[in-house]
């Protein structure tokens, strides 16, 4: 099951990639995110690896993270693995200075594979998957729009 979602972030790609890219802020933006531990000393390099724990209706799960490509600041390739179900991201930043202000169109492509009859369930489902993944997405863009990059705190 392939899609793609896509969000405008007020922020220009310099920040939105600092962001997207510093591990210590997922638990502001990462709905259900527990915590991360890198498995390579420098995790954010292609073939990096990390295992991410993440609550979801009240259980932790164990998601494999691999860093797939880095081609900052314009794009990263993510795969993750959970049980028998994986799926690529490959996030795209793109300036977009044509407003009053310089922004950050941050496109997401996103490739689940599953096995067996929940490849077809999956079909049924696209909705809830796209959502799911715009939510993320407009959770980590409400981040960097009311984050204090110079002062590295988050406003409450």
């Amino acid at each position: 099951m392939k899609y793609t979602c896509e969000v405008m972030i007020n922020k220009p790609r310099e920040l939105v990639v600092e962001a997207y890219r510093n591990t210590e802020w997922l638990s502001y933006w990462y709905e259900g995110f527990v915590s991360i531990k890198p498995l390579m000393r420098n995790f954010g390099v292609a073939g990096s690896k990390a295992i991410l724990k993440c609550e979801q209706n009240g259980e932790i799960s164990e998601i494999s993270a691999v860093v797939e490509s880095v081609n900052e600041p314009e794009s990263v390739t993510l795969r993750f693995q959970m049980e028998n179900v994986w799926y690529r991201a490959i996030s795209e930043l793109y300036e977009d200075d044509t407003e009053a202000m310089v922004r950050t169109r941050w496109v997401q492509r996103i490739e689940f594979h599953f096995p067996g009859i929940l490849a077809i369930t999956s079909l049924l489902n696209k909705k809830f998957y796209y959502n799911n993944t715009l939510r993320k997405m407009n959770r980590f863009k409400a981040f960097v729009e009311t984050h204090d990059f110079e002062n590295q705190r988050v406003e409450e």
